[in-house]
């Protein structure tokens, strides 16, 4: 469905940004071309990304270029792409380079939306998520600023470091505001919304094949071994980011994947989309990550629980079967991999998977005793679970073979409190973790609220609640880690994923409006 638009007066803003993205292609185009002839290696570099950036932007539109290309960054970066962003400031904080790269995306997609600006007026009131999201913004600062000064638990902090803790977690949020405002069509908002499903499935493939073949890969990587985990299941630094973080964002997209996948009547789509759910699934056991493994369960189930409610007569027949078919599937292939693989993590047998236990509670009590003492306000964002990418000078009092350890009034923690819910109360009080949530249920009330809109469809209908339903996913995993709070990745994937849900709820609302005034 398309949405009528009023035509805006070309203004000079726009021509400088035309005018600009010109000057920019060419500049481009010339220097691939100059580099060709003097360094072809690097000529050919900068020719192929700016032919994939043509090729993005014809099939995405420049706005859904933006979204997606950030998601594919977090995903296929050969770097661990979680906390830490690429640029060294000083001896102490070193921001990486792919810090820059979603914040010039979002500096583009905000100068795209603005020249391109939907002037709809929706029925239903736009997203609000700018007034929690600025409340939230602020208090961090005071909190920072206020245990820099009064603050005596925490011997060591970086101000620096903070701010970039605290911009970890909000500039990703930004890109959920502006997408809803561009022009991004039905048809390619779609798009992108099938595209990160498949970034899902791309990463459940190769998490197992790290699992299935880690002697081949590790081969290929140039890599000698791995660290923690068994022999036959690398569960080291992956070239995806941390498996905890990987399974938390395919948990995300899971239930796209299940319900689009049995409920879609085109064979391709379908191929495509249950595909995905299955490497996913397979990605998830190779993670290690028990909670996953439950979480997983527990939305599948509810996935598969949801679509067979939406069938009737004939169709809840054949849909039971079909359901019946990729459930057993699914299991058959999990015991088949627990049979020819050393899956004992999940049972906690060995040192390191009980070492991993008792740590993971020491954390957790930390992180009370945290909030215990900064019950409003907070101790700051990366000020009691330091992530050592924001400072690499830094080194923990003492170290395990699992991970460094850390002590506040006399009880050990490690890294994270694995908990993303006493992660926001420990780093910001009762006030902060009040904005966040608040940020939260506005996302899930706006989209619970497009999903109820009259007329939709019935594959509109399953794409809204397929999003809700991974919205939960992420946030159940969030009982086990703490990814809104320390990933990049799973930070830009979640609220990508969420903005271009907004920007299709934007879509049918407008289309509704449109057509209760002719």
């Amino acid at each position: 469905m398309e949405v009528s638009q009023e035509a805006e007066p070309f203004s000079l803003f726009d021509g400088f940004f035309v005018f600009a993205g010109f000057c920019l292609g060419a500049l481009t185009l010339l220097a691939g071309l100059v580099l060709l002839l003097i360094e072809p290696h690097y000529g050919a570099l900068v020719l192929g990304m700016l032919g994939g950036a043509v090729a993005a932007v014809s099939i995405f539109g420049v706005a859904g270029s933006l979204a997606v290309l950030p998601v594919a960054c977090s995903f296929f970066l050969m770097v661990r792409f979680d906390e830490g962003l690429a640029l060294p400031l000083d001896e102490v904080i070193q921001i990486k380079h792919s810090y820059w790269f979603p914040l010039m995306a979002l500096f583009l997609l905000f100068l795209w939306s603005r020249w391109q600006r939907d002037s709809s007026k929706p029925t239903l009131d736009a997203p609000r998520l700018s007034v929690p999201l600025v409340c939230f913004g602020l208090f961090g600062l005071l909190t920072i600023l206020v245990n820099h000064l009064l603050d005596t638990h925490v011997p060591a902090r970086e101000l620096l470091g903070e701010f970039l803790a605290l911009g970890i977690i909000v500039t990703p949020v930004l890109f959920a505001l502006v997408l809803p405002t561009t022009m991004l069509s039905p048809f390619r908002t779609l798009l992108c919304l099938r595209c990160i499903v498949f970034f899902g499935g791309v990463a459940g493939l190769i998490m197992s094949m790290f699992g299935l073949l880690p002697s081949s890969v590790l081969g290929l990587l140039g890599w000698t071994g791995g660290t923690g985990g068994t022999v036959d299941l690398i569960r080291g630094r992956l070239p995806l980011g941390h498996p905890n973080t990987v399974a938390a964002v395919m948990l995300l997209l899971m239930p796209s994947a299940v319900i689009l996948g049995l409920g879609d009547r085109r064979a391709l789509w379908r191929a495509m989309y249950l595909g995905c759910a299955g490497f996913m699934f397979c990605g998830t056991l190779f993670s290690l990550s028990r909670g996953a493994l439950l979480c997983m369960t527990l939305t599948v189930g509810a996935s598969l629980l949801y679509l067979w409610s939406t069938w009737q007569g004939v169709r809840r027949l054949l849909g039971t079967f079909f359901i019946a078919v990729f459930g057993l599937a699914l299991v058959g292939v999990a015991l088949y991999l627990f049979t020819q693989r050393d899956f004992s993590r999940f049972w906690s047998r060995g040192f390191y998977e009980e070492a991993s236990v008792e740590r993971r509670m020491d954390s957790m009590t930390t992180a009370l005793f945290v909030w215990k003492d900064h019950p409003l306000h907070g101790a700051g964002p990366d000020a009691v679970y330091p992530r050592l990418e924001l400072r690499p000078g830094w080194i923990p009092p003492l170290a395990d073979v699992i991970s460094p350890i850390f002590f506040y009034e006399g009880h050990t923690t490690a890294e994270t409190p694995h908990n993303f819910y006493l992660t926001v109360f420990a780093e910001f009080g009762l006030i902060g973790a009040a904005f966040f949530f608040w940020l939260l249920w506005r996302l899930f009330r706006r989209l619970w609220r497009a999903r109820r809109l009259p007329e939709l469809t019935l594959p509109e209908r399953r794409l809204f609640t397929a999003v809700l339903l991974g919205l939960c996913a992420f946030l159940m995993i969030g009982m086990f880690e703490a990814v809104l709070m320390t990933s990049v990745r799973a930070n830009l994937v979640f609220w990508i994923f969420a903005g271009l849900a907004l920007r299709y709820a934007r879509i049918k609302e407008t289309g509704l409006t449109n057509r209760a005034e002719n």
